[in-house]
Parts: C-alpha cells; sequence; structure tokens
C-alpha cells in the first residue's frame, strides 16, 4: 500500500507556515558576507523623504543624498517646499553641519559628529554612506560566525560575535539582499537598520526604504529613495560646504 506520509506532511508544513529550503542551501557565512558588505565604490545621488522622531522632537521633509568615495558625504534636508532646512557636508575625515535659524554652524573632525546627531551610525562617512545604499557595514574581527535559513521567516540569519557585541543580519535567498541589520552590545539593542523593498537603479538595486533606529539614543530615522543614481556626475564639489557668512563657527573636538 502507498504511504501517505509525504501527502501529510506537504499540508502540514504549509499549516505552520514554514518556508522551503533554498536550493542550494547556503551554509557559509563568506558566501553572503561579500554580497552586501562591501564599501561603495562609485558616485551616488538619491533623493528620498526623511521623516525624523527622537528627543522629543518630530520632523519630515525632503533630503538630497549626495556620496563618493573615499568617505565623502553631503546631505541637504529641504522642507516639502524646498527650502533648506540644514547640510551636512563630510570629506577628508571632516565635517561641516548648518541648521536654518541657529546662529552657530558645527564643523570638526568626524568622529564629533555623533555629538550633533547623537546617532551611532554617525561614526564613520564610509559606513553612513554604505548604509543609506544597503550596504551593512560588518563586526570587524568576529569571534564567530555563523549562517543559517529561518524557515519561519525564509531568510537567511548572519550572526557574527565580537567581545561583548552581537550583530545578526538577515538575508534575502533570492538576489541576497540585507532586509534587517541588529547591532547589540551587552545584550540591549543599540542600533537596527530596516532595508524595506527595492528601488531599480539601472541594472541594479537600491533599497526603497532604510529605517535606522538607535533605542538607547530615542532616535527614529526613516528614508524613503523617490530617485536614485549611480557614477552620478557632480557639478563643481558639493562636498565642500562653507559655513554661511556672518555665522559663527564652532568646533568640536572628539570625546
Amino acid at each position: 500500500m502507498r504511504s501517505l506520509w509525504p501527502l501529510l506532511i506537504v499540508p502540514l508544513w504549509v499549516a505552520c507556515g514554514l518556508h522551503p529550503l533554498p536550493e542550494p542551501l547556503l551554509t557559509a557565512p563568506s558566501q553572503v558576507k561579500e554580497t552586501f558588505a562591501a564599501p561603495p565604490h562609485e558616485t551616488f545621488l538619491g533623493e528620498a523623504r526623511i521623516d525624523y522622531y527622537g528627543q522629543g522632537q518630530a520632523r519630515k521633509g525632503k533630503v538630497t543624498i549626495m556620496t563618493a568615495p573615499p568617505g565623502k558625504v553631503r546631505l541637504d534636508v529641504l522642507s516639502f517646499t524646498d527650502d533648506l532646512i540644514s547640510v551636512l557636508a563630510v570629506q577628508d575625515g571632516q565635517f561641516i553641519y548648518f541648521e536654518r535659524g541657529q546662529k552657530s554652524c558645527l564643523a570638526g573632525p568626524f568622529c564629533a559628529a555623533p555629538m550633533v546627531s547623537r546617532f551611532p551610525t554617525l561614526a564613520d562617512p564610509e559606513k553612513l554612506s554604505g548604509v543609506l545604499q544597503g550596504i551593512l557595514p560588518l563586526l570587524a574581527d568576529p569571534e564567530s560566525e555563523s549562517l543559517r535559513f529561518s524557515r519561519k521567516e525564509g531568510l537567511y540569519v548572519l550572526t557574527l560575535t565580537a567581545g561583548d557585541s552581537l550583530q545578526e543580519i538577515r538575508i534575502t535567498p533570492k538576489g541576497l539582499w540585507p532586509t534587517q541589520g541588529l547591532l547589540k552590545r551587552h545584550g540591549k539593542v543599540i542600533l537596527k537598520v530596516d532595508f524595506v523593498g527595492r528601488l531599480k537603479v539601472g541594472d541594479r538595486t537600491v533599497p526603497h526604504r532604510v529605517r535606522l533606529r538607535a533605542p538607547e539614543d530615542d532616535i527614529d530615522l526613516s528614508f524613503e529613495f523617490r530617485e536614485a543614481e549611480y557614477g552620478y556626475q557632480f557639478k563643481g564639489d558639493p562636498f565642500n560646504f562653507e559655513c554661511p557668512t556672518g555665522v559663527d563657527v564652532q568646533l568640536l573636538n572628539c570625546l
């Protein structure tokens, strides 16, 4: 008599909501790490909607994102009527930040930028540039690393540990795109990055929406891309921003 087990098992998997294993099944961390962790190697221009919540404030507007390797970044935040709200420009390890209506323009080495934003991602311009393009920086010199496929989520889960830090990255089996990055220290989440959807840019893609959260700093920041272009030829040098005339320049030092 023909066994009914195969007929019973398949409906059971479906009822439990388990995803089938991808073919081929990847098991080595090295098989996925290079697909989303390589630093940016060309210029990038993006237009996005920005939503910011934190420290008792809520702001919404538009942002122009400009990046160029190595480590050049400029973020122009605009109102919905295209009035300039703020500028963050970074190059050669130095930053300048100006916000409309303020009496001071802030400047200093980039390691001091988190004093302005209180956001841990702003600790390295290449990391900031990469995250905005869907590239997640990995823990340096991990003591352990593993890769598994979660049949419940239908995603690969890459786990890295180094000292008291643990990083988890969830990756789609098709395309090997990261959908979430979680960084914990002493068991507490210090940074959570979510990539939602994909926006086609020529023969490539970028996340349609990037959401960054730092629970301990009460920061929730989202970028939703409208347009993006790789290899953009900038006119002049947009990263060489100068503080407006008549505004005091306040120099900051790293802690």
